[in-house]
């Protein structure tokens, strides 16, 4: 099968981009590693969530998160800026020492349940069915009820910095129709119990 020269073109730029993003991943990785603050796991499963040119400075700004085993840390982002191989950290939040902690990687209770446990917590008469959750990849998944809500309800597992250390969650959004709230919502992934809520 032949294709258009076009699309030849278009895709070879998207590999070199690709490249270039990796090689500031892997440069950002050698650069937070002589610091000695991370090791190896710390660094061992990053990911660039946006990348941002700035035609005016000639920047390139990156951003990464945090992960482990693909399941993302709350608020361990990274944003970074690069010009001519020259690496400028503008902000670290990422989390040290990751492989002294127990980490639990398996949740106790599922997306449909933690979701559930939600709209109850906030007195909404409904509940979702797991056949009606979409999966979007990376341990989110989406409902969608457009008579109840004016949005598609995201559910997500994360870890969560407790203060004494990481704990898995899920984590829903839930803004009902008509309602002027958008509340954010963080269940603990083993037990249910609510940790965090926020409007």
């Amino acid at each position: 099968m032949k294709f258009p020269y076009s699309f030849v073109l278009l895709f070879s730029a998207l590999c070199a981009t690709a490249q270039v993003d990796q090689n500031a991943l892997d440069q950002l990785k050698a650069e937070l590693l002589a610091e000695q603050v991370f090791d190896e796991y710390d660094l061992s499963d990053l990911v660039i969530t946006d990348v941002v040119p700035s035609k005016a400075s000639g920047l390139t700004h990156y951003y990464a998160q945090q992960r482990i085993q693909g399941i993302p840390i709350h608020g361990a982002v990274l944003n970074y800026s690069m010009k001519d191989e020259e690496l400028l950290v503008r902000g670290n939040r990422f989390v040290s020492g990751l492989q002294s902690q127990d980490l639990v990687v398996t949740p106790q209770i599922n997306a449909e349940e933690a979701l559930n446990r939600s709209l109850d917590h906030l007195k909404i008469p409904t509940q979702a069915r797991s056949s009606e959750l979409v999966p979007l990849g990376d341990f989110r998944w989406e409902w969608r009820d457009t008579d109840m809500f004016d949005e598609g309800i995201p559910v997500a597992l994360k870890y969560w910095n407790t203060g004494d250390g990481l704990e898995l969650i899920w984590e829903t959004a839930i803004q009902p129709h008509g309602s002027e709230h958008w509340w954010v919502l963080r269940s603990s992934a083993q037990s249910g119990e609510l940790l965090d809520q926020q409007d």
